[in-house]
């Protein structure tokens, strides 16, 4: 469990660290990129979606149970495909549709902050606020109608950057405290 517990956070560094990636392009070259950087981010959907459905086949049966990564997966391979293949009517609505991908992923992350919070030396409580920040930025992102495509992505760029530099965060933090809890345990059973 505590190998597919690393291999969760890594994963989540290595989308995170592409999506920060792709941001500073949304940020910088809004104005001539918008076909190429719809791509690249259903690109990066596909490979998330591909890494969650084999991460689901390779954990145990007794783990399956509790795992949302194969429908998770799917999700993210089937948004991929329809963005590559309707670039064009995407580049118009992608700001809305990152909003909801950075909320229902910020719900995530509250929910593991508040699964957390009763275990002894967690800084759950910022994990807990940097989840609804994400939340409120995916709000902000949703219902704000921008005047132009371009100003919309660049705005868009700017809150997923945000959002995924908080996610680095969480997936070190996460990581952090889990090498924390296997040392302490390990030093528990040497007494």
């Amino acid at each position: 469990m505590e190998e597919y517990i690393k291999k969760l956070g890594r994963n989540t560094l290595i989308i995170a660290i592409l999506l920060i990636a792709i941001s500073v392009l949304m940020i910088t070259k809004s104005d001539t990129m918008i076909n190429v950087i719809v791509m690249m981010i259903g690109y990066v959907f596909v490979t998330s979606g591909l890494i969650h459905v084999a991460s689901y086949l390779k954990i145990e049966d007794e783990y399956r149970f509790f795992s949302y990564e194969l429908a998770e997966g799917i999700i993210n391979i089937i948004l991929g495909i329809l963005m590559v293949g309707n670039v064009h009517s995407v580049a118009v609505i992608l700001p809305i549709a990152l909003g909801v991908w950075i909320i229902l992923e910020g719900i995530l992350t509250l929910q593991v902050s508040l699964n957390i919070r009763g275990v002894r030396d967690t800084n759950w409580g910022i994990m807990c606020f940097m989840s609804l920040v994400s939340i409120a930025l995916g709000f902000a992102m949703t219902v704000n109608p921008f005047t132009s495509l371009n100003i919309g992505f660049k705005v868009a760029g700017i809150i997923l950057l945000i959002t995924q530099l908080i996610r680095v965060y969480d997936a070190f933090y996460f990581l952090m405290y889990l090498d924390k809890a296997n040392k302490a345990v390990k030093k528990a059973i040497k007494k």
